[in-house]
């Protein structure tokens, strides 16, 4: 029986806490067999080197270099299931560069020690989906890229086949979080990057934005606001590019601001929205869905279609993605529109 990688995915890969869906990896199959076991060869089991092929009782086959009944140097190893390995082999075992393709169509190639997949290698997954990197006993470790199918990609230090360290995940709204995770989750300091130039500063802990975060806008205005359990608590404070300060909550705000100077309606507009969808996708990540869809929808409110179209789609889309995610997950009936 060969081993197969499987890889779990969400319709949004950031949703539901972990960076990208939990990844299994199985133990590759031992290769050694008895020499008892062998059905038939045309290189004698004492011969200490030899090109032939040798079939195993349990319809194992293998074709390539032979040395005192096993294989050893280059060569191709077919399973009984029909997964079909071609590669180095050192006493009986995958050892050096190889290419193994797995009976369900998924393909590694790349360094394997001592019959594990170890060192730098590829793996390409069934559903479309490669990794790039650094594997250690079996398990994706190290540094490495996964380009997903659907667009979205992590490229940074791995543990036990989960991102753990500093990485970059690209998601499809054009966004990129930068930052630290550990066992799949974000976990430390990182920054929210969109495609607008403006960022999110903060720590998360287990997945959830924690303490003070920091929004910093592309036209100089920043807004802060305090976390707590995955939460956004009390006032917000949010200082202009001029270095005045208002605190309120989001709408508050606005309306303070731009009483005081309606030039300043476009930029703040755009702004608040972008926070707006951005403690949605927060809310969204930890299945908080009545809060997500609460701050969408007051993302949706401001009359900015036609000032910010990048941000007004990117709203609009999540929408649409938040409400398929809840029949997925059986929630959307909790969640008033």
């Amino acid at each position: 029986m060969s081993v197969i990688l499987h890889l779990f995915l969400t319709t949004n890969l950031l949703a539901f806490k972990y960076l990208i869906p939990p990844l299994q990896i199985q133990s590759e199959f031992n290769t050694t067999h008895l020499l008892e076991e062998i059905h038939k060869s045309d290189c004698p089991i004492l011969k200490r080197k030899c090109n032939g092929f040798i079939e195993w009782k349990d319809g194992d086959r293998y074709k390539g270099a032979i040395r005192f009944g096993k294989p050893h140097g280059q060569g191709t190893y077919t399973w009984a299931d029909g997964t079909i390995y071609f590669g180095s082999f050192d006493t009986g075992v995958p050892h050096g560069f190889g290419k193994k393709t797995y009976v369900d169509g998924s393909v590694y190639e790349g360094e394997w020690w001592d019959g594990l997949k170890h060192g730098k290698g590829a793996y390409s997954f069934i559903c479309g989906d490669e990794f790039f990197g650094e594997f250690y006993e079996d398990k994706m470790e190290g540094e490495g890229t996964i380009l997903f199918g659907s667009g979205e990609s992590y490229s940074g230090f791995w543990k036990n086949s989960q991102p753990d360290g500093y990485g970059i995940f690209s998601r499809n709204d054009g966004s990129h979080y930068a930052g630290n995770s550990h066992q799949g989750v974000r976990d430390g300091e990182g920054m929210v990057i969109w495609e607008t130039g403006d960022t999110l500063k903060g720590n998360w802990a287990d997945g959830q934005l924690e303490d003070d975060a920091t929004f910093v806008f592309n036209n100089g205005s920043t807004m802060i606001s305090f976390w707590e359990n995955g939460k956004s608590q009390g006032d917000l404070t949010y200082i202009t590019s001029e270095g005045e300060e208002y605190m309120g909550n989001q709408k508050e705000i606005a309306k303070i601001i731009i009483s005081n100077d309606f030039d300043l309606i476009e930029s703040v507009e755009n702004n608040l929205q972008l926070a707006y969808y951005g403690f949605a996708m927060e809310y969204k990540s930890n299945r908080q869905f009545s809060l997500a869809q609460s701050s969408l929808q007051l993302a949706m409110s401001f009359e900015t279609n036609e000032l910010n179209p990048k941000i007004y789609n990117m709203v609009n889309s999540q929408m649409a993605k938040l409400k398929s995610e809840q029949e997925d997950t059986g929630v959307a009936s909790s969640v008033k529109n």
